[in-house]
């Protein structure tokens, strides 16, 4: 089911989680991904500019969120050097909103028999999960990024995952 786009979609329309997956929009339906205000929104951007967003991927497994990573693009840093990854993880679990981490798990619980994966969530800040979205949904993700970040300390993904599924079985 998670290899189908409008299927995963599907069930997070069911369980009114906001998402991008499957929409040629680049904005989820009735939400922006910028400022409260719209006068701020003029002000401090073009309109050729697209609000800046963070992409955030969440590790969940069970009902608890192991692992949050920014994921930066390395053309976006300010000296980018050759020698960085194309894409810089960043671990934020501690600094992100309780907000994100109840979006990531509503989107995977959405997901019929997924009992650990990775959400990927599109956000305006870390502080808040005001006008965020689920761009995607994996049970395939890798734990790899979570647990060996490029800047922050790693999360024991692997044994988040070994525990829920010995408490599943347990059961």
């Amino acid at each position: 089911m998670l290899a189908k786009p409008e299927s995963v979609a599907a069930h997070l329309d069911l369980m009114d989680i906001p998402h991008r997956i499957g929409r040629a929009d680049a904005e989820p339906a009735g939400r922006t991904l910028s400022s409260e205000d719209p006068a701020e929104e003029d002000e401090e951007q073009d309109d050729d500019d697209p609000p800046q967003t963070l992409t955030l991927e969440v590790y969940t497994a069970g009902e608890h969120a192991v692992s949050v990573l920014a994921l930066v693009d390395r053309d976006l840093l300010p000296d980018p050097q050759p020698s960085e990854p194309p894409t810089i993880a960043v671990d934020v679990t501690d600094l992100v909103a309780e907000e994100h981490k109840q979006l990531r798990t509503d989107a995977l619980r959405a997901v019929p028999g997924v009992l650990a994966g990775a959400t990927t969530l599109s956000a305006a800040s870390l502080d808040s999960a005001q006008h965020a979205a689920v761009l995607d949904v994996s049970a395939e993700a890798s734990p790899l990024p979570h647990t060996y970040p490029t800047l922050g300390p790693g999360r024991p993904v692997s044994a988040a995952i070994a525990e829920q599924l010995l408490a599943t079985a347990a059961v």
